[in-house]
C-alpha cells in the first residue's frame, strides 16, 4: 500500500468518498504512524500501555458514542451504555473492548498479574477496536484523511 501511495502520489484530500473496512483502517493508521508500529505499541511498560490505551478507549466512548462520563461509571458500564445510531455497539466489538478492559483491570488490581499475557495481541486488538470505532464516526467527526 505504501508503494502505491508513493508511486501514484495520491492527493488524499481529492478523494471524495470511500468505504474503509476496519482492517483497512487499522492498516492505514499503522502506515500513517510510521514504521508499522502502533502509537500505543511504543510504550515499553505494560502498565503504561494498558492505562494509556484504555484511557483513549474511554475518551472515544464518552466523546463520540454517548457513554456516560465520570468516575462513578466503570469502563465495562460505558461499553454497555455506548450507542451508535441509537443502537448498542456490535457484540463482537463489545467483546473485544471487554477483553482489553479485563486485562487492564487484572493488571491494575490483581497483585499477581504483572504483565500483559500476549502483548502483540493486545496492541493489535486495541488498534482494531480503535479503527472500528473511528470508522463508525460520521466523516465530519472522523480524523480520517481520505474520508
Amino acid at each position: 500500500f505504501s508503494r502505491l501511495v508513493d508511486v501514484h502520489r495520491v492527493d488524499l484530500f481529492e478523494v471524495r468518498s470511500c468505504r474503509v473496512t476496519s482492517k483497512m483502517a487499522a492498516a492505514l493508521f499503522k502506515l500513517l504512524r510510521g514504521s508499522g508500529s502502533s502509537s500505543i505499541g511504543r510504550y515499553t511498560n505494560d502498565f503504561e500501555l494498558v492505562v494509556r490505551s484504555t484511557k483513549e478507549l474511554e475518551y472515544i466512548l464518552e466523546a463520540h458514542f454517548s457513554a456516560p462520563s465520570g468516575k462513578e461509571h466503570g469502563l465495562h458500564d460505558k461499553i454497555t451504555a455506548a450507542r451508535h445510531a441509537g443502537q448498542p455497539l456490535p457484540d463482537s466489538l463489545q467483546r473485544k473492548m471487554r477483553k482489553l478492559v479485563t486485562i487492564r483491570n487484572k493488571l491494575v488490581h490483581d497483585r499477581d498479574f504483572n504483565e500483559i499475557p500476549d502483548r502483540p495481541e493486545f496492541v493489535e486488538s486495541f488498534d482494531q477496536v480503535e479503527g472500528d470505532l473511528k470508522a463508525m464516526l460520521p466523516s465530519s467527526e472522523s480524523r480520517c484523511v481520505i474520508c
